[in-house]
C-alpha cells in the first residue's frame, strides 16, 4: 500500500549446455538432449513516505530466490526456494520472514503427452499469529496432451490439486 523510496533487483544465471531457449517453458521433449540452469536473484527495497501526506512506518523488505531446473530427454525437474524479509524501521513491530519453496516434474509417456507432478509450500513466521502461520502444502498432478509433435502452439492440460492443509478462511483470504 507504499511506494518505496528505493529499491534495487539483481538476478544471476548459471546455464550447462544447450540453449537458453530451452528453458522458456518447463517441457523437455523426447530426443532432446540434457541441459541444466541454476538461479540467484535479490531485491531490496526501502519503503518510505516521500509522496505519503500522512506519515508511514519504514521499513526494509528483502526478498530472494534460488531455483534449479534440468532438462533431458522426454523429462524434466524444477525446484526453487524463495524468502522474504520485512523489517520495520520504525513504529515498532516484529521482523517477519517467510519462506515458499516448490519441486515438480514431468516426463513424457507419449510423444504427444506429458504427465507432471508437483509439491509446493508456504512457510508464514509465526509473527503474523492467529491461522495465518500455519505452514500449508499443496500436492499436484496432472498430464498435458500436445496435439502437434513437438509444438506447444497448442496444449491441453488437466491437473489435480490436494491441499495437504485445511486452508482456513483467514489464509485464503489473505494470500
Amino acid at each position: 500500500p507504499r511506494e518505496a523510496d528505493a529499491a534495487v533487483t539483481a538476478r544471476v544465471d548459471f546455464k550447462g549446455d544447450g540453449d537458453w531457449k530451452v528453458f522458456d517453458d518447463f517441457t523437455s521433449w523426447q530426443g532432446s538432449s540434457t541441459s541444466w540452469l541454476a538461479g540467484v536473484a535479490v531485491h531490496w527495497q526501502h519503503s518510505g513516505d516521500t509522496a505519503a501526506t500522512a506519515p508511514v512506518p519504514q521499513a526494509n523488505l528483502i526478498e530472494y530466490t534460488a531455483d534449479f531446473s534440468v532438462e533431458g530427454d522426454g523429462w524434466n525437474a524444477f525446484a526453487s526456494f524463495v524468502g522474504r524479509h520485512i523489517d520495520p524501521d520504525s513504529g515498532g513491530g516484529s521482523a517477519l520472514d517467510d519462506f515458499g519453496a516448490n519441486v515438480q516434474g514431468g516426463v513424457f509417456v507419449h510423444k504427444n503427452a506429458e504427465i507432471f507432478a508437483a509439491w509446493d509450500a508456504v512457510f508464514p513466521d509465526s509473527n503474523y499469529g492467529s491461522t495465518r502461520d500455519s505452514d500449508f502444502h499443496t500436492l499436484t498432478a496432472g498430464v498435458n496432451v500436445f496435439p502437434f509433435e513437438k509444438s506447444s502452439a497448442v496444449k491441453f492440460t488437466g491437473q489435480f490439486s490436494w491441499f495437504l492443509n485445511n486452508p482456513s478462511e483467514d489464509q485464503l483470504v489473505n494470500a
